[in-house]
């Protein structure tokens, strides 16, 4: 399991600005709720929606392949997504045997990245 950005304490005491869009969203926020609203209550509601966005997103990328497991088998021309590496996206180009003493026989498979030569 990956951990979110959202999820460390760096992104929010280093990385994290308020963006276009968040103002957007709290201005809208003010308008629909036709009253005041506390410092807090903002500050609450833009982390829920960035949390929201967070989601979103991951959801966006998932969608474009399957997800890369490393125990999993997987065939040529197969699209693949890899949280780990910021949810790129590759195909499955190659495959052949491998061997390990420690974990026997398995698969390796080449995966191109459209920003790399096969």
């Amino acid at each position: 399991m990956l951990q979110r950005q959202t999820q460390t304490a760096a992104f929010w005491r280093d990385q994290f600005e308020v963006t276009t869009d968040d103002l957007e969203f709290l201005y809208g926020l003010m308008l629909d709720a036709q009253s005041p609203k506390s410092l807090s209550e903002l500050a609450i509601a833009l982390v829920e929606e960035r949390l929201r966005r967070e989601e979103a997103t991951i959801e966006s990328e998932l969608a474009k392949g399957e997800v890369y497991i490393p125990k999993e088998t997987y065939r040529i021309g197969q699209t693949l997504v890899f949280p780990a590496l910021e949810f790129a996206v590759g195909e499955v180009v190659e495959e052949r045997p491998g061997h390990n003493p420690e974990h026997g026989d398995f698969t390796v498979i080449k995966v191109a990245f459209p920003d790399q030569e096969r």
